[in-house]
């Protein structure tokens, strides 16, 4: 169902989060497009076009772990798929940025795959199975959760596989830091036969308008 893999991040990671909470955009959203519940979004971001303009070496840095783990860790996921990065500069990769109290919503995504870096240890990622599972299981805790450490990738199906985002500081667990979460999603499609513009320009623009808070 995913796979995960702990790498060394090829820039410098408190760098990073400081300049991600200096030029991240904040957004509170309702429900939108891939949506699972009325939740809706709370979080801050920093969207692709911001990592190109003011924090390249950030984005140069997740394009090659993209190139060096992306399809090894897919093919864990389903052997023999082959995934390349997405080619739209506003999905290709984002900071998240979750403070406690905060919520990345119940979702699937617009691409085909994900692949999550890292940039600490204050992740809980709830997993379902499928969009029917999430309908009928608990929505509190998903079928897996995956406590991610800073530097560790996640790959899954973004499109098929519901998920979440939650601070470990609102799951009452001790010892944890107060400190927002970030972790930087990486969109995947598939070789040959994963071109996500099959969707259409619509989608996608939809999509952007919800996770970045723009119309």
């Amino acid at each position: 169902m995913y796979a995960l893999r702990e790498v060394a991040i090829p820039f410098p990671v408190e760098s990073a989060r400081r300049r991600a909470l200096d030029i991240a955009r904040r957004v509170d959203a309702g429900a939108g497009p891939g949506s699972l519940t009325d939740d809706g979004l709370h979080y801050s971001v920093v969207t692709g076009r911001q990592l190109a303009e003011s924090m390249p070496d950030v984005l140069a840095g997740c394009l090659l772990l993209a190139h060096d783990h992306a399809n090894s860790l897919a093919q864990v996921v389903r052997p023999g798929v082959r995934v390349r990065v997405a080619g739209d500069l506003d999905h290709v990769a984002n900071v998240n940025i979750v403070e406690p109290g905060g919520q990345y919503e119940a979702h699937v995504d617009s691409y085909p795959w994900v692949m999550l870096l890292y940039l600490d240890g204050l992740t809980h990622l709830d997993l379902w199975d499928c969009e029917d599972a999430f309908e009928r299981r608990t929505r509190d805790v998903g079928e897996h959760v995956i406590s991610p450490c800073l530097g560790d990738l996640v790959v899954f199906e973004g499109r098929i596989r519901p998920h979440r985002a939650r601070h470990r500081f609102d799951t009452g667990q001790p010892h944890v830091s107060d400190e927002p979460r970030m972790a930087i999603p990486i969109a995947l499609v598939e070789v040959p036969r994963g071109d996500v513009e099959r969707r259409g320009a619509d989608a996608l623009q939809s999509s952007n308008a919800h996770i970045y808070g723009v119309a």
